[in-house]
């Protein structure tokens, strides 16, 4: 009887596939779960991981505003710590599900070596760290505006502004052109996979197209992360509708529809912001 090498590779890819499936979303659930108990145990009312206002460190207690911790650059640099520790863990919660389909296409790509499971990990790994990346950035881009912004009485009496106007921004960056390539990148990865793969250098091949991954995704999906920043004691809902919106549009086959979504959303979340319904999180120190 005839075998068919094609019928092979596939049941190979998927007994790969099914439990990277498993592995993710269960990674995904355990990141969850310790951003719903830091939320719960007050931690998450208006600063910490998804809430903090990433503004100037604070004298007391830089990026973590009103903690009164002991001043000096050691305080500083163990709060910048924590704070990237807790953007990574909320970045594994949101954006590892929809990634799925990014990690699904280098299981299937490298599902015949042996290091398969090792370059996979390498791969989630390095797409991690360019949100990590893009957390420092935007650490540093609020270090270095928040003095700026908070020497201006009219806008340091107005933080509700600032945060609702940063909301906006993310709903208007929904119809960008460049959110739209990102997103098209996102949804069709095989391209980037396939062109960027090196089987003589897999390990180098493995975490450069991570990164690239990473840094598209980026590119797609920054302003609705930046939701979860600008909103205080609400963040924890908000994380969760914006998890499922940008899950959605990686997944669901029509994604148009879905853009007047999020802006519309992002829209709705700065104008409560705005209106004083909604709480800011802290921005000046």
């Amino acid at each position: 009887m005839a075998v068919n090498p094609a019928a092979g590779d596939q049941r190979t890819a998927d007994d790969h596939r099914r439990p990277l499936t498993i592995a993710v979303l269960a990674i995904a659930a355990v990141a969850w779960m310790a951003m719903v108990a830091w939320h719960g145990g007050g931690h998450g009312a208006g600063h910490g991981w998804g809430a903090n206002g990433v503004g100037p460190a604070s004298a007391r207690h830089p990026g973590m505003h009103g903690h009164g911790a002991v001043a000096g650059p050691a305080a500083g640099h163990a709060a910048t710590s924590v704070w990237l520790a807790g953007w990574a863990i909320m970045i594994v919660a949101m954006m590892l599900p929809p990634a799925l389909p990014f990690l699904q296409t280098m299981a299937r790509l490298v599902a015949r070596r042996r290091d398969c499971r090792r370059l996979l990990l390498a791969t989630a790994a390095a797409f991690v760290l360019a949100w990590v990346l893009a957390g420092l950035a935007l650490l540093a881009a609020g270090a270095l505006l928040g003095p700026l912004l908070g020497g201006v009485d009219a806008i340091a009496a107005r933080p509700w502004a600032v945060a609702g106007a940063a909301a906006l921004l993310a709903g208007a960056y929904q119809f960008t052109p460049m959110k739209r390539a990102c997103l098209a990148a996102c949804r069709s990865p095989i391209s980037m996979v396939l062109t960027n793969w090196r089987g003589d250098a897999p390990w180098r091949a493995a975490t450069g197209i991570g990164l690239r991954y990473g840094a598209v995704c980026v590119g797609c999906c920054w302003a609705l992360m930046l939701l979860s920043i600008v909103v205080g004691t609400l963040a924890l809902p908000i994380m969760v509708v914006t998890a499922l919106l940008m899950a959605a549009e990686r997944m669901l086959p029509w994604v148009r529809p879905l853009v007047a979504v999020q802006a519309g959303f992002a829209g709705a979340v700065g104008l409560l912001l705005i209106a004083g319904s909604l709480a800011p999180a802290p921005i000046w120190p």
